[in-house]
């Protein structure tokens, strides 16, 4: 038996049962993943292979790209870094107290709250600006061009739109929030030590009680 899943607020969409959750449900969405990973093969690829492409870059319960994708794109990102000196920032966002939404709503919840996520972040962003789930309740982004500032406002705005959203299980109300922490590329940096960054930082917004970001 489907639970019947309702997500309202300003990253609002209805869910009327598990199967809306999976593919196809942001086809139309600007950090479309689908588009991108076309646009990025070349043009004798044959269709077969550009569908198994589209597919192995994806995460199939938040439709974002998943762990193998950010780490094709943050490598590519960094190597521009080396050659031109272009800025770009990392996001690192996990969902607060995630198991205990698991465990107290059940895991069609838990999908619908990822789902939540995920839109939330790619509405946030722009269209060039890359969005995955990194691995469990954790996503990352990495946006391009920014500055610290406009770092700081992206990840503050997507902070407080998930706060104020709603998913709704059967007759019960889920609010959930995230914590965020996000770095600038500095000259020399490797994968690790920007992701080690973004994460302590990430690390501080926990230890400040959750549902902040740290910059």
């Amino acid at each position: 038996m489907s639970c019947g899943v309702l997500i309202e607020g300003p990253a609002g969409v209805s869910l009327a049962a598990r199967q809306t959750l999976l593919p196809g449900l942001f086809s139309s969405e600007p950090n479309n993943l689908f588009q991108r990973v076309m646009d990025s093969l070349p043009d004798g690829v044959c269709i077969a292979n550009r569908e198994l492409a589209r597919f192995a870059f994806l995460e199939p319960i938040s439709q974002v790209g998943n762990r193998r994708y950010l780490e094709q794109q943050l490598s590519q990102h960094l190597d521009q870094q080396l050659k031109s000196g272009a800025r770009f920032g990392i996001i690192l966002a996990d969902l607060d107290k995630f198991k205990e939404v698991n465990d107290t709503y059940g895991h069609v919840a838990g999908d619908a709250a990822l789902v939540a996520v995920a839109r939330t972040l790619s509405h946030c962003l722009r269209a060039s600006d890359v969005v995955g789930r990194w691995g469990g309740d954790e996503f990352m982004a990495i946006p391009p061009g920014v500055t610290r500032e406009a770092l700081a406002r992206a990840c503050e705005k997507f902070r407080r739109l998930v706060a104020q959203s709603t998913v709704r299980v059967d007759r019960s109300e889920m609010r959930v929030t995230v914590s965020v922490g996000a770095a600038i590329v500095a000259p020399g940096d490797t994968p690790e030590t920007l992701l080690n960054r973004a994460d302590q930082h990430l690390y501080t917004s926990k230890q400040a009680g959750r549902n902040r970001v740290s910059l």
